[in-house]
């Protein structure tokens, strides 16, 4: 005699398949037109894709944030666009860069307020330009500003990190944020704009740390010509550290 199960089973498994069913509904009408935005891209959620120094893997989340793996990556750079520059090095703080030949480099003190001097090797604040330089800042510009070494008066690195965006964000209108790879370690970057009534100033700022060494690292282009930028993105990757 065969037993009638009855409608009980039912009664349990509809109940789980309708909430299966309500939670994917919820997922998709929450989530549903999520997109990260990355470069000039956008991708959906779940999206893998290469991070622009073509060394790290990028994940669209689905928050919409970018996430991105941090593994040190060398930047090739293309030794005919450096021929003939110059390099700078700082024993101090132990780094180097290459800059075009004809640029102009000054150093300044903890503040700009002490007033461009000539270019040091230990000074913890220097500033490129193919402009001439005076008591004013020069426009275009690259400025290089050092924060070390350690010491206990000193705020983490994190706080220090927290503390530069907070001032970028006041002085700039904020139009991008992201991450790159110099000298082998991670930095934040930001882009942004300060518009005048006749002009725009475009202004970019990396901000990294050298672990071992113990010195933080900021270093800000602005020029008012997006245009004219493009010359320090060819000198961020001769950028490294020193022994």
């Amino acid at each position: 005699m065969k037993r009638r199960l009855g409608i009980a089973p039912l009664l349990i498994v509809l109940p789980i398949a309708l909430l299966a069913v309500f939670g994917i509904f919820l997922y998709k009408s929450k989530y549903l037109g999520v997109s990260c935005s990355y470069g000039s891209s956008t991708y959906s959620v779940g999206d893998s894709f290469p991070a622009e120094d073509g060394c790290n893997d990028c994940k669209c989340g689905i928050d919409g944030d970018v996430r991105c793996t941090l593994k040190g990556c060398s930047v090739p750079v293309s030794t005919s666009t450096t021929v003939g520059w110059e390099t700078y090095t700082n024993t101090q703080y132990q780094y180097s860069l290459k800059y075009p030949r004809e640029w102009l480099t000054k150093s300044f003190g903890p503040g700009l307020g002490a007033g461009l001097q000539p270019l040091s090797t230990s000074s913890k604040g220097v500033i490129l330009s193919p402009n001439k330089q005076d008591e004013t800042v020069p426009n275009p510009m690259l400025e290089i500003q050092v924060e070390g070494p350690k010491n206990l008066s000193r705020p983490t690195y994190a706080k220090w990190k927290e503390h530069t965006i907070s001032n970028f964000r006041e002085i700039y209108r904020l139009t991008e944020e992201s991450t790159t790879i110099i000298a082998g370690t991670t930095a934040a970057v930001l882009e942004g704009e300060h518009v005048y009534p006749r002009t725009t100033t475009y202004v970019k700022r990396l901000i990294f740390t050298s672990p071992e060494k113990g010195v933080y690292f900021s270093i800000t282009i602005a020029s008012d010509s997006e245009q004219e930028s493009s010359v320090f993105d060819q000198i961020f990757p001769t950028f490294k550290f020193t022994d």
